[in-house]
């Protein structure tokens, strides 16, 4: 054997040796499996010393000793030096603990006694010395602290503090759960050991029974009786390194290498004791100390499925870091164990695990919840702006996408409000609605322009409405008597203590003040030219103070004056401005001088006069008396030309600006316009909910005012019986002329504007039903009109008749190109008129060309050729000539019948059966013995073309280039070079049978259609785009169309007995102008009137725009 075998082998066996027998055998067998031949050698020398130990105890038994034995110690009541003994608290393998009483000072006291006494071996001595030298070296407030060492009677003792309270091993159930409260004692048996560490100590028992804690729960680490030093200079128990508890040691504690004990069999020993806190129960457990070691050493400490799910995770991390098998793997010193709890217990991540960053976050808001959270934010709004910076070309352009999404919807929903808003205003019958709607639709045509708008902003441009001026207010006149005239620049109004006051206009100052004696006024009137004015006064009633007098305005002197009763209204000037005239009692008229003041003649009416009007032509005067009669009389003869009754009295009376009609205001609350010579109204006007006391006609006879006592005025359109606007005016005067009116509404006086213009006039042309055809004439001068009460000549533009021929009922009307001349299809036959002024006389009736009943006439576009129907025979005729040049005979339900421009195809459409069908014509070769007339025409159904659907209509373009036909539930244009159809327009419903008149514009750019019964829409013919719906405020059914020249007009034949004039160049500047039009620069950019563009009717193949 080697020496360093001899000395190993001599090292193990004295370390066998302090083993009791239990623990050596324990130890042998792990031995034998780690180094059987150390095994074998130190076995041999443990029997060979069992022998020895045998032969020794025989030896001694046989012996008697020379001295008495020794007095047993330990007994309660004893003294042992300075201390008596109370109570015996425990003994271990070699030493007895006492409760003791240190009789010089009177404290108790730990007082701990070799168990062997006296007969103590060496090594025994050695070992309770070292015991009590490794405690007196540590000073910490956890450590239990010694206060002597001594001996008494050779028994060597020491004592420390007496810890009053359990050990550890007891309480272990009262810590089951409380992590905080088992993670902060740990920490602090940590530091103890740790204390103990820095000076060289190593404790190397740690378990339950060692830790004692006192009455407050504080922990303190007893019995180092095997601690070492760390230096390996001296060991102040066994000398060996098998010493410990075999559950609570280290493994390699288990083996025999001095240099192998280090701090971290300590941490190991901490481990065992955060497991048995944390569990209830040892890390390793068996039925023997052989078992218990062999799981020591093989086995790793787990957790149960229970304890995992109870125990915190991080608690458990620390217990198996300090439980690893292989000591450079666990913490490298007590003081980091402690330091692991306290951060634990801080709520703070520990070490021996990595943290997720979101797991830190969450600890450190356990810890600090103000702090971290104000942190916390600080740390998302940077990781938001990093994202957001990240993303940044992305967020910002789908935020950018989305934005404009959001945008496009709430300006789409703001247009939308504005249209309705505008629908709303038009709508209702308010005064202003029609520059409101139109200010409306420009805010919405700001945000987007569309078709929508247009066709709302036509039919607010066909409204008339009135256009409010400013207002200036007026004195105190108390009930209103007013007299003014737009034609006058000034007015006049009665105050309440007989004074007149003469107002400029518009500014409302005092031209002058007009004194009346003890009476006030109750009626004025203006003299033509505004030169006098008229006054009928009296007191409280008609007979107290009458009077009635005359001012001249350029002197402000009075010019007459005559105290006599002056009945109503019965107070006017003359027409000549040179007498007036006073209804007096008895229903006398006086004629005054207003020169010399002298009465002139009288006049007797009878019965109680109301009201008088002169003819604004001259030649009549219009009187109102009794109950509702009217008289009309020449003023030159003054006889008596007509009467007209009335069921109530007639309080108001006015001339139509042509002095052929007479409107008069009754106290039924109705107002009944009529021919004069006629005793039937022609049309009634009601509404008012009092007596109508004043009507005026406005705006050249189109227009008419009504005011009654029920506080309102109306305004009506004089060839309708509905009423357009009313308004709260006691007091309204009209231009009757113009479109200037002054107004009264409380205690101010104000001006406006009647606001129609001329984008849509209507104007009557019949007294029955119609017009069923309309024709307007190369110049745009003359309008015609047919009807089953004959035709009607009208100015295009004022709508004034010029002429009227009763003698036939008209059904088809043309304007012949080359001449201008009218030609008319009637009951009587077929009509010509010649062209010109002279179809303005009456004496030059038109002539009766055809004594045969015919209709649908039409016209070749030169001029040369027309056709019509008798019958169901189809009639080509030669207007030049007067002769017909060819008879077909037509289908079933024939309602239309066209002849192409150059006169070589005629169009015949039918509503049932046969369609539409299109002939061929072609001029007749004569021969010499055949039977066809000079001039003859032959036809050949063209089969390229032919549809079996109804048609309701059907016009060739003005080119000859194309062919629209109108069908219930679209229009349909061809192309005549190939008989394709080129575009649709879909019309909003079906209309079964229901007429659809069309209408080419003169040079063929535009095509309008009735779009359903009440509405025109104007199609543009190259694409098909919609360029505007025409809408009357009256929705009257529609009959015929017609373009006026160059398409700057549209006329529309209703079944009201009224034409619809549409001045299209002046209701699309108007849309241009106030932003609505919504096409492109190039596209319809004026729509109507001269085009520029020789190619403007050339279409696009085959497509209809996509707009």
């Amino acid at each position: 054997m080697s020496e360093p075998g001899a000395r190993r082998t001599k090292e193990l066996f004295l370390d066998f040796l302090e083993l009791e027998q239990e623990e050596r055998e324990l130890r042998l067998q792990a031995l034998s499996d780690r180094d059987p031949t150390a095994f074998q050698r130190v076995s041999q020398l443990l029997q060979a010393h069992q022998k020895s130990a045998t032969m020794d105890r025989g030896l001694l038994a046989s012996w008697t000793p020379p001295l008495s034995p020794a007095l047993p110690l330990g007994e309660v009541g004893e003294t042992i030096g300075r201390y008596e003994i109370e109570q015996k608290l425990g003994e271990g393998g070699a030493g007895v603990v006492f409760r003791a009483r240190q009789l010089d000072v009177g404290r108790t006291v730990a007082l701990k006694l070799l168990r062997a006494g006296r007969l103590a071996s060496e090594v025994e001595l050695r070992r309770f010395r070292a015991e009590a030298e490794a405690v007196a070296v540590l000073d910490h407030p956890n450590i239990v602290p010694l206060y002597e060492i001594g001996e008494h009677q050779g028994h060597p003792f020491f004592t420390m503090k007496l810890i009053d309270g359990d050990s550890l091993a007891e309480a272990i159930p009262r810590f089951q759960g409380d992590f905080h409260r088992i993670a902060k004692l740990l920490a602090v048996v940590a530091q103890a050991i740790q204390h103990g560490h820095d000076r060289g100590i190593l404790h190397r028992d740690l378990k339950p029974s060692n830790i004692l804690l006192d009455q407050t729960g504080q922990a303190f680490v007893a019995d180092f009786g095997i601690a070492k030093r760390t230096d390996h200079q001296q060991s102040f128990t066994r000398s060996g390194w098998m010493a410990g508890t075999p559950a609570y040691m280290a493994p390699e504690q288990f083996e025999a290498k001095k240099q192998q004990a280090t701090v971290r069999i300590d941490v190991y020993g901490l481990g065992c004791l955060l497991y048995e806190l944390l569990t209830g129960h040892p890390a390793f457990e068996g039925e023997s100390a052989a078992e218990v070691m062999q799981k020591v050493w093989q086995q790793r400490p787990r957790f149960s499925a229970t304890e995992m799910q109870t125990i915190p995770r991080d608690l458990r991390v620390i217990c198996l870091r300090c439980l690893e098998k292989e000591a450079p793997r666990r913490y490298a010193s007590a003081a980091a164990v402690a330091h692991e709890l306290h951060r634990w217990s801080q709520g703070e991540p520990i070490h021996a695990r990595t943290v997720s960053l979101a797991e830190r976050i969450w600890l450190q808001w356990k810890r600090k919840p103000l702090v971290s959270s104000l942190f916390a934010l600080v740390l998302l709004l940077a990781a938001a702006l990093v994202i957001s910076m990240f993303h940044g070309s992305l967020v910002l352009r789908e935020s950018y996408q989305q934005t404009l999404q959001a945008q496009q919807e709430a300006q789409n929903r703001l247009r939308e409000a504005y249209l309705s808003q505008a629908r709303a205003e038009r709508s209702g019958r308010l005064i202003g609605r029609r520059f409101r709607s139109l200010q409306i639709l420009e805010r919405a045509a700001a945000l987007n322009t569309g078709a929508d708008l247009v066709n709302e902003a036509l039919a607010c441009m066909a409204l008339t409405d009135v256009d409010l001026g400013p207002t200036v207010p007026l004195p105190n006149v108390g009930k209103r008597v007013a007299a003014f005239d737009p034609e006058l620049p000034w007015g006049a109004v009665a105050g309440e203590e007989g004074e007149i006051l003469v107002l400029e206009t518009p500014s409302g100052a005092i031209r002058h003040r007009l004194s009346l004696a003890k009476e006030r006024a109750w009626y004025l009137c203006f003299s033509p030219g505004g030169r006098y004015l008229a006054a009928k006064s009296h007191g409280r009633n008609q007979n107290t103070h009458p009077a009635w007098q005359v001012w001249d305005l350029e002197s402000g002197e009075l010019k007459l004056r005559r105290e006599e009763v002056v009945w109503g209204r019965a107070l006017a000037f003359h027409s000549n401005q040179e007498q007036i005239l006073v209804g007096g009692n008895g229903g006398k008229i006086r004629f005054y001088s207003l020169a010399s003041g002298e009465e002139l003649h009288e006049l007797n009416v009878g019965g109680t006069l109301q009201v008088f009007a002169f003819s604004p032509k001259g030649g009549r005067l219009a009187v109102a008396h009794g109950i509702g009669r009217v008289d009309i009389f020449d003023i030159e003869t003054w006889k008596p030309l007509a009467s007209l009754d009335h069921a109530a009295r007639v309080y108001g009376l006015d001339w139509s600006p042509d002095g052929e009609q007479i409107l008069t205001g009754c106290a039924d609350g109705v107002a009944y316009l009529r021919h004069w010579s006629e005793a039937s109204p022609v049309r009634k006007f009601s509404g008012h909910k009092a007596e109508v006391v004043e009507v005026k006609f406005s705006d050249q006879g189109r227009l008419l005012w009504t005011n009654s006592w029920d506080g309102m005025a109306r305004l009506y359109e004089s060839h309708g019986g509905s009423w357009l606007l009313r308004h709260p005016w006691s007091f309204v005067a009209p231009q009757r002329n113009g479109d200037q009116l002054w107004f009264i509404q409380e205690d101010r006086l104000g001006s406006a504007r009647i606001g129609h213009g001329d984008r849509m006039q209507s104007i009557a042309a019949h007294r029955r039903k119609g017009p069923s055809a309309v024709a307007v004439d190369l110049t745009g001068g003359y309008l015609a009109s047919g009807a089953a009460d004959g035709l009607r000549l009208l100015d295009a533009h004022s709508g004034r008749r010029l002429a009227s021929w009763d003698q036939a009922a008209v059904n088809g009307l043309a304007f012949q190109p080359s001449s201008n001349a009218l030609w008319a299809s009637s009951n009587r036959g077929l009509l010509h008129w010649s062209g010109g002024v002279a179809m303005e006389s009456s004496r030059n009736p038109p002539e009766i060309v055809l004594d045969q009943a015919c209709n649908n006439l039409g016209f070749q576009q030169d001029g040369r050729r027309l056709v019509f129907r008798q019958g169901r025979s189809l009639v080509l005729w030669d207007a030049e000539a007067g002769r017909e040049l060819l008879r077909l005979q037509g289908p079933q339900g024939a309602n239309g019948l066209r002849l192409s421009a150059d006169g070589k195809w005629l169009g015949i459409g039918a509503w049932r059966g046969a369609g539409t069908i299109v002939w061929a014509l072609k001029d007749a070769e004569k021969a010499s013995d055949g039977p066809l007339s000079e001039g003859a025409v032959i036809a050949e159904r063209a089969t390229s073309f032919h549809l079996d659907e109804s048609t309701l209509s059907l016009e060739f373009g003005p080119k000859a280039k194309y062919l629209a036909v109108g069908r219930p539930e679209a229009y349909h244009l061809y192309r005549m070079e190939d008989w394709q159809e080129v575009w649709q327009s879909r019309r909003p419903s079906p209309f079964s049978e229901l007429p659809g008149s069309m209408a080419f514009s003169p040079d063929g750019r535009f095509l309008a259609v009735n779009y359903d019964q009440q509405r025109v829409q104007v199609l543009e013919v190259a694409t098909g785009t919609s360029l505007g719906l025409l809408q009357a405020p009256d929705w009257t059914p529609l009959t015929r169309l017609r373009f006026g020249p160059e398409g700057r007009f549209l006329v529309a034949g209703t079944s009201a007995n009224r034409i619809q004039r549409w001045n299209l160049v002046s209701a699309w500047e108007e849309l241009h102008r106030r932003g609505l039009w919504p096409y492109s620069d190039g596209q319809a950019r004026q729509p109507f009137g001269p085009s520029s563009d020789p190619m403007a009717e050339e279409p696009k193949d085959g497509k209809t725009d996509p707009r």
